[in-house]
C-alpha cells in the first residue's frame, strides 16, 4: 500500500471475517539502537488463536507488474555472528497497557504482553561491496594563491547485489 505522509509503510490485511485493516510501520529509535515499530490501532475485538504473516520480499513480482523489484527489507548492518531477535509487544481491549509521552509503548505496564523469536545470524558479510571514489581537482597549482576546487564522489549502489543473506535455517 502507499503510506500516508509521515508513514514508513502500510500493510493491509484481511481478518477471519473479511474486514479489512492497516498496519502502520516507522523506524523508531529504541534503547539498542532503531527499531520497526508496527501499529494496528483499529484492529477489532475478535478472539485470536494464532496470527500468521507473510511479508513478500519482491512486491514487483508479486502483483505482477513487472516493475523492477525494491527491497521491502533489508538485513541488519550488524554482521557479529549474533542471533537476531525479533521481539512483539501486544495489549487487549479489556487491559489496554499504557504509551511513553513519545508514543512507544511503557513496557513496565504489566498489561502488555511480549514474545520474543530468535533467527539465524546474518552471514555472507565478508561479500559486501563498498567502492567509493573521489577525485578532486583544484582550479591552480600555483603555490601561495587562493584556488577553487571540482570535488567529484561517486558511490556505486546496486539494488540487486551485495547485500548479507540470513544463513538458511536447516
Amino acid at each position: 500500500m502507499v503510506p500516508e505522509r509521515g508513514v514508513t509503510a502500510e500493510f493491509g490485511y484481511v481478518d477471519a471475517l473479511g474486514s479489512s485493516h492497516v498496519l502502520y510501520a516507522r523506524v523508531v529509535p529504541g534503547p539498542n539502537g532503531y527499531v520497526l515499530q508496527v501499529t494496528s490501532p483499529y484492529t477489532p475485538q475478535v478472539p485470536l488463536t494464532d496470527i500468521v504473516t507473510t511479508f513478500y520480499g519482491n512486491p514487483a513480482a508479486r502483483d505482477g507488474t513487472g516493475n523492477a523489484p525494491v527491497a521491502q527489507f533489508t538485513n541488519p548492518s550488524v554482521c557479529d555472528g549474533q542471533p537476531l531477535t525479533t521481539t512483539v509487544h501486544m495489549d487487549s481491549w479489556q487491559h489496554p497497557a499504557s504509551f511513553n509521552a513519545d508514543g512507544t509503548p511503557n513496557l513496565s505496564d504489566p498489561n502488555w504482553a511480549s514474545m520474543s523469536d530468535t533467527s539465524p545470524p546474518v552471514t555472507g558479510c565478508n561479500l559486501l561491496q563498498f567502492e567509493p571514489s573521489m577525485t578532486v581537482q583544484f582550479d591552480t597549482s600555483t603555490a601561495d594563491s587562493a584556488s577553487g576546487a571540482d570535488l567529484e564522489l561517486s558511490v556505486p549502489q546496486s539494488e540487486v547485489s551485495g547485500y548479507a543473506r540470513h544463513a538458511a535455517a536447516a
